[in-house]
């Protein structure tokens, strides 16, 4: 099991522990004129935000300190808002050349400590949290101290406070243009929780120098995780302390009086070892143990101990169906969903079969039900279950992989490019979507509104592309400005795309947003991926990037800013979405020509 990582206060005797796991764009023709005929954009639509949720809550000046802990708050100006629907106007705006601004004012209260600081934000009332700064309005604040929040446009807001650990929310505050918009914050009362170590000091192989502790307190709630939450969701953030020696005493930062905590702790030697007269310290994460925290759940200010604790083991061995495999090389990733541990976590099997057996793999965890799931290239994908017993107890499983004979070419896709021009330019060949593809990244909140998309550079004439391409939901080649239009791909034999020339849609923010308001991001209506030249990576969060040369990129968000291309489009009509930050904007249908370029004034003020 691979180590955690060890909290900073950790990181000096690490230091010697090597051991210790851690535009130029290139116009494809004319310019085509921007007009309203081009550009009709559907300002009778009010769209609620996409991923708003509704979670049956009260809609009058409420917030929250976190997750199950209720702290209302009188909102200046607000009033009551239909349940789970973004209200800002989309033609409401800013009078003059001034956005509206939210004057955000934070009380402190008993246990706040003196320099204390968060961040202040706002969502369109009712609209779900973000899960990035570039995804929201938002402002640094102080207690004590007046921070203007800007915000896009007029309309009814969520406005926030965060800090980790905890959020305060205060619902459907009306921001008018003019004069700032007040909104007070009282913080909750807060207090430290002590934690207390006990049991002996432990000894481990090498010249043990005694035991550590690295502590989370992790928000509870039964929503969501969101850096920003919005209304019944939760903060993502923990809070980390650090426990110098076992036994011993810790105490976490300040935490609300109000709220709840669920209490983890990692057992850490530390090691001193000798290198021919120099002495250098490492720590190292034991995995085969844990501490048990009694009572699990605490509030700010409460008490908890800890009690050192071997977890059980669940081994698995491995064996394929049929042998020998029909592959020189067994790829395979398999998730694992641990009691006593957050979320799922990802382990790979990359083995060249004639180099040797399948590698055994041990998790370590609490007692209960834990589960895997597989799938790979060439795999059949399945799952298993095993109940692990207490305290240095052991149960084994054995892994059956068969493979799938319906995958052929070990799950690849054979690319013919005999239909597309000689000398088109570079070739982009893009997927998305099906079970042929697994949802990946380490953080769980991360989503770019769809499955993941994959793409290759192939090579002519014939290449096979990667492992899932013939069960994805979609595929589409670019080469150079041609394009094919997107569609399934071929259920068996070689796929053999037609393509035509493109177009381009240069995306011209007006004005060009301050970063304070979050990021400029669009998106297909029709839920396809967008390809685009010196958008964001994607990664699922609009993080606008430098240009980096003239070849596309495929995502399903995008982040834009002056200069970015979008394309290229088969010709017709797209209608795209655009956000800015948390603000949903209306939709706007485009028209594209073949060999042109479409400009979108993309006027996120009205």
């Amino acid at each position: 099991m691979p180590a955690r990582a060890v909290p900073l206060a950790f990181a000096v005797g690490a230091v010697f522990g090597a051991l210790v796991t851690w535009f130029v764009v290139r116009a494809p023709g004319d310019v085509a004129p921007s007009d309203d005929a081009v550009a009709r954009e559907a300002r009778e639509a009010r769209p609620a935000a996409r991923d708003a949720e509704a979670p049956g809550l009260a809609s009058r000046g409420r917030g929250r300190a976190s997750g199950d802990a209720p702290l209302r708050e009188a909102a200046t100006r607000a009033g009551d808002v239909p349940e789970g629907r973004a209200v800002v106007d989309p033609d409401g705006g800013a009078l003059g050349d001034e956005l509206p601004v939210v004057e955000v004012l934070v009380r402190g209260a008993a246990g706040v400590p003196d320099d204390w600081k968060g961040t202040a934000y706002a969502l369109p009332a009712g609209a779900s949290g973000a899960d990035a700064e570039l995804g929201v309005a938002h402002v640094v604040v102080a207690a004590g101290v007046p921070a203007r929040l800007r915000v896009p446009a007029v309309g009814r807001y969520d406005v926030g406070v965060t800090w980790p650990g905890a959020f305060v929310l205060v619902e459907g505050v009306r921001v008018d243009g003019g004069a700032p918009t007040r909104v007070d914050v009282a913080l909750p009362p807060c207090a430290p929780i002590t934690v207390i170590a006990e049991g002996e000091p432990g000894a481990a192989d090498g010249a043990a120098s005694g035991l550590r502790g690295g502590l989370r307190f992790v928000p509870r709630g039964d929503g969501p995780a969101r850096s920003f939450p919005g209304r019944g969701e939760r903060p993502w953030d923990v809070v980390e302390a650090s426990l110098d020696s076992v036994p011993g005493r810790a105490t976490s930062p300040p935490l609300p009086t109000n709220a709840s905590y669920d209490v983890e702790g990692d057992v850490y030697h530390l090691i001193e070892m000798d290198f021919g007269g120099s002495k250098a310290t490492m720590m190292m994460g034991a995995g085969d143990e844990r501490f048990v925290p009694t009572p699990a759940t605490v509030r700010g200010g409460g008490e908890v101990r800890l009690v050192r604790e071997v977890l059980g083991a669940w081994d698995l061995t491995f064996r394929l169906e049929p042998t020998p495999w029909p592959a020189a090389r067994l790829r395979a990733r398999l998730r694992f969903t641990l009691p006593g541990r957050r979320g799922a976590r990802d382990e790979d099997l990359d083995v060249d079969l004639a180099g040797g057996g399948l590698p055994a793999s041990q998790q370590r965890c609490t007692p209960g039900l834990a589960r895997v799931s597989w799938s790979g290239p060439g795999l059949v994908p399945g799952e298993a279950t095993a109940t692990v017993g207490g305290p240095g107890s052991t149960v084994e499983t054995t892994i059956v992989l068969r493979h799938d004979p319906s995958a052929g070419d070990e799950g690849g896709l054979p690319l013919d490019l005999a239909r597309v021009p000689a000398g088109a330019g570079s070739l982009l060949a893009v997927a998305w979507g099906g079970a042929g593809f697994l949802a990946e990244g380490g953080d769980p909140r991360a989503s770019d509104g769809g499955p993941e998309v994959r793409q290759e550079t192939p090579k002519p004439p014939r290449d096979l592309l990667g492992p899932g391409w013939r069960r994805a939901a979609g595929v589409w080649l670019v080469a150079g400005d041609f394009v094919s239009r997107p569609g399934p791909p071929p259920s068996a034999g070689d796929w053999r795309p037609e393509v035509e020339r493109g177009g381009y849609i240069a995306v011209v923010p007006d004005p060009n947003p301050e970063s304070g308001l979050g990021a400029l991001a669009v998106r297909r209506a029709d839920g396809l991926p967008l390809l685009s030249v010196g958008g964001s990576r994607p990664s699922g969060r609009p993080e606008p990037n430098p240009n980096e040369g003239a070849a596309p990129t495929a995502a399903f968000t995008v982040g834009v800013r002056p200069g970015t291309m979008l394309g290229p489009f088969p010709p017709g009509e797209v209608v795209l979405e655009a956000r800015l930050g948390a603000v949903p904007l209306p939709p706007t249908t485009l028209v594209v020509r073949a060999g042109r370029v479409t400009t979108w004034t993309l006027r996120w003020r009205r």
